[in-house]
């Protein structure tokens, strides 16, 4: 077999092995309402928003089609912005903050039921614990000890952090992580690509790409590339998608 029908064959194997995933974790029809969300037909749209009275030690999310947003603010605050087909279940209590959104009715393609969910913290956290079925995930200027980040479909974007220990995984979608301090950062994806804009060089990496290209500092490494000469540690295992590290 020549090396272009090799690679042919690999990619639609691992198109194949994307789609398997994806239908497995979320009902298709959650997906097609998500790209089609933004024509709502008139549904109403409510939002509810509220301060957080008192320190917020952690944050917990579990969420079905919604975009969520984590950034710095003057105070702790939470909006949660969505349709009559969802229902959202937010407590806060002894400094745990816990979100569910989860959708009530059968979705179409024209339901147009994801949620906007914007938190704005005023101080340090030390859990993040974000479960997202379909949606883009973007975190700013956030200080925590314990970050997660899980989402079957959609974009994640982490700028200005610091965490101690840093976990993201994404089954499709591209994720991208821009001047973050951390210890240990964790980051697996099934398909899509990779940026990282490290802000400390001290790092050792154990890099794993099984279909696309692994630039690191500009330049092209081997696709299983691996140091030890620093103090700190990134794992990036991704299946389909091009990883650069700069």
């Amino acid at each position: 077999m020549n090396t272009k029908l090799r690679n042919i064959v690999l990619i639609i194997a691992s198109v194949v092995t994307v789609i398997c995933v994806i239908i497995g974790s979320v009902d298709v029809t959650k997906k097609l309402s998500n790209i089609f969300g933004g024509i709502s037909f008139g549904k109403s749209v409510s939002t509810e928003a509220k301060s957080l009275d008192g320190d917020v030690k952690e944050i917990h999310l579990n969420l079905d089609l919604s975009d969520i947003t984590i950034e710095k603010g003057s105070e702790n605050t939470i909006e949660i912005s969505n349709n009559k087909s969802s229902d959202s279940v937010v407590t806060f209590e002894n400094g745990i903050l816990t979100v569910e959104c989860k959708e009530e009715v059968k979705l179409t393609p024209f339901s147009g039921a994801a949620s906007d969910v914007v938190i704005t913290l005023a101080d340090d956290v030390d859990v993040i614990d974000v479960v997202c079925s379909v949606g883009d995930f973007e975190v700013s200027d956030i200080t925590a000890k314990e970050f997660t980040s899980s989402l079957d479909m959609g974009d994640v974007e982490i700028k200005g952090c610091k965490f101690d220990n840093m976990n993201i995984s994404g089954d499709l979608g591209d994720i991208k992580v821009k001047k973050v301090e951390f210890n240990n950062g964790s980051i697996t994806s099934s398909a899509g690509d990779v940026d990282i804009e490290l802000s400390d060089g001290d790092i050792s990496f154990d890099v794993s790409v099984d279909l696309g290209d692994v630039i690191i500092n500009g330049k092209e490494v081997d696709n299983h590339y691996k140091t030890t000469d620093g103090s700190k540690n990134l794992s990036v295992s991704l299946n389909m998608g091009d990883l650069d590290i700069k």
